[in-house]
């Protein structure tokens, strides 16, 4: 865990963006602002379907960024993380779940 602080870290110190994954996202408010705070939305997490919509109409990356609606309480960390963009993974240095870092 230590490593992977420190990776994320050195990041941010080499003047990268903080990223984000925006989890009961809505249709994106709360990423809205830290966009406009300077951080990178990897992707939106929202059950309603019209809402994770428009979050990918806003924040949308390209294929796979925002996987749709997603029932968090009936997925696990694993599917979820399947389901996003190739980058996204746990422990790879991608988000913190669901924290700026």
């Amino acid at each position: 865990m230590a490593d992977l602080i420190s990776k994320k870290w050195g990041r941010l110190q080499a003047g990268r963006a903080p990223r984000v994954l925006d989890l009961f996202s809505g249709a994106g408010g709360f990423s809205l602002g830290f966009r406009q705070a300077g951080c990178e939305i990897i992707a939106g997490v929202e059950l309603d379907e019209d809402a994770a919509a428009t979050h990918h109409l806003n924040f949308g990356h390209g294929a796979g960024a925002h996987p749709g609606p997603v029932d968090i309480t009936k997925t696990s960390a694993e599917a979820l993380m399947s389901r996003l963009s190739p980058g996204v993974r746990p422990g790879s240095g991608g988000c913190l779940l669901p924290s700026c870092v």
